[in-house]
């Protein structure tokens, strides 16, 4: 009996063998595989191969997850193969690291580089999720006029600077005005728990306000500032946001107001257009006593023909004690809501609340507890190590990740564990049999 059990337990081995294999997807080439629940996906990983590199032409979304981009002396690094005609998407996950030849962090991610032999207009979703990504400039986003999703999420992002989507536009000539107009096709911006982002720069959304549709800025722990200066727009018309429908400003704890200026009609330099349907500006760093939701509750309270065939909602709060509320939810007591409410609301709010905020105060919660100005505040990041670090120009020093390796997931011992584990009783009630 005791063979018969062992028998048994190798026939289940291999069986899980050929699963765990399987499981992993079929290679494409040496550093990428395809993802078997998405076969016209790969996954790529390990050291970035400094020789041509092919893949199949069915290829629509490459994922890049525990990868080193190595540049050489020239700072070129291998490009993505001009085969991928079909590729429309591209994600950055943990662990993406651009070294130069001596093994230096760099602090930026090499995309021009790396999709120099693609087509970048075809591309319409591009993904950073916890990488090394200290600012978003200008040419960073060269040549992706066909984006439609761009999401930057819990990454080491510093800085995103006023003309970072301004490569995202294309100008056109309108033949009967002669006037040269701005298009775009950007949909959503996602721009979600960067711990190291201080400022958001509202007018870079005037290049793409032909399209936008969605933003979302939440839960950027350090974010204090989200500014609005119009753009120098030249000879250049920007049309208005009306396809812009949702807003989410929230969880920052840092940030205590939105400028008012983007909430007043204009010619779409930057500001918020008529068709606009939600905002939600809450679980911010802003007082009750302070005014930084009046002009939200105006522009949501107002009763317009515009209002009635675009139902204005919106859901605001504010911090009623900063104890006890500095990261916690807004007490019922306070009148506002948990939730979106609509212009009745609002109407009624504010008929309630008339006139009684106070201007002068404007010091966010989160800030009554920092430590002294010379003390600053400390981030903590995970997974530092010594390794040399080589920031740009008034950056600060990124860390590097501890492994740049495929790290296991340690389901697969665990599995052999019980397996043996079984063996061992199934064998043993036998034997007593």
């Amino acid at each position: 009996m005791a063979n018969y059990s062992v028998l048994i337990f190798s026939f289940v081995c291999v069986a899980y063998a050929v699963v765990a294999v399987r499981s992993q997807g079929v290679s494409v080439n040496e550093r990428c595989s395809r993802i078997p629940t998405s076969p016209s996906s790969v996954l790529c990983s390990g050291e970035w191969p400094q020789q041509s590199i092919t893949f199949p032409p069915d290829v629509l979304t490459i994922i890049f997850k525990d990868i080193v981009f190595r540049s050489d002396e020239a700072g070129n690094i291998q490009p993505l193969s001009d085969a991928l005609t079909a590729l429309k998407q591209l994600e950055f996950h943990s662990n993406v690291t651009s070294v130069n030849p001596a093994g230096v962090v760099l602090s930026t991610i090499p995309l021009q580089r790396l999709t120099g032999n693609v087509n970048r207009a075809n591309i319409v979703t591009l993904l950073f999720l916890e990488v090394r990504l200290l600012g978003i400039p200008k040419q960073f986003l060269a040549g992706f006029t066909g984006l439609k999703v761009l999401t930057l999420r819990r990454s080491s992002i510093g800085s995103i600077t006023a003309d970072a989507f301004e490569s995202l536009r294309t100008l056109t000539t309108n033949p009967g005005s002669g006037v040269v107009e701005a298009r775009s096709v950007l949909r959503t911006l996602i721009v979600e728990r960067n711990t190291q982002l201080k400022k958001f720069p509202w007018q870079v959304l005037t290049y793409v306000s032909s399209s936008l549709e969605e933003v979302e800025i939440s839960g950027n722990t350090d974010l204090a500032d989200i500014t609005f200066t119009p753009i120098d727009s030249g000879n250049v018309t920007y049309p208005p946001m009306n396809r812009l429908q949702s807003v989410q400003i929230t969880g920052n704890n840092y940030l205590s107001a939105l400028p008012e200026a983007i909430l007043t009609p204009g010619n779409g330099m930057g500001i918020v257009g008529p068709n606009m349907s939600f905002i939600s500006f809450a679980g911010n760093g802003n007082r009750c006593e302070g005014c930084a939701l009046k002009s939200l509750i105006e522009w949501a309270a107002e009763l317009s023909d515009a209002t009635v065939a675009n139902p204005r909602n919106l859901w605001a709060d504010c911090r009623v004690n900063c104890w006890v509320t500095l990261f916690g939810v807004v007490p019922f007591q306070a009148g506002y809501p948990n939730g979106p409410q609509g212009t009745s609301f609002w109407l009624e709010f504010q008929a309630q609340h008339s006139a009684t905020c106070k201007p002068s105060v404007i010091k966010p919660c989160a800030a009554e507890f920092d430590a002294t100005a010379t003390t600053g505040r400390t981030v903590t990041v995970a997974r530092q190590d010594s390794t040399p670090v080589a920031p740009t120009e008034g950056e600060p020093r990124p860390t590097v990740p501890s492994s740049t390796g495929r790290n296991p997931s340690g389901s697969r011992g665990l599995i052999c564990q019980l397996l043996v584990l079984l063996t061992f009783l199934v064998s043993g009630v036998w034997t007593a049999t």
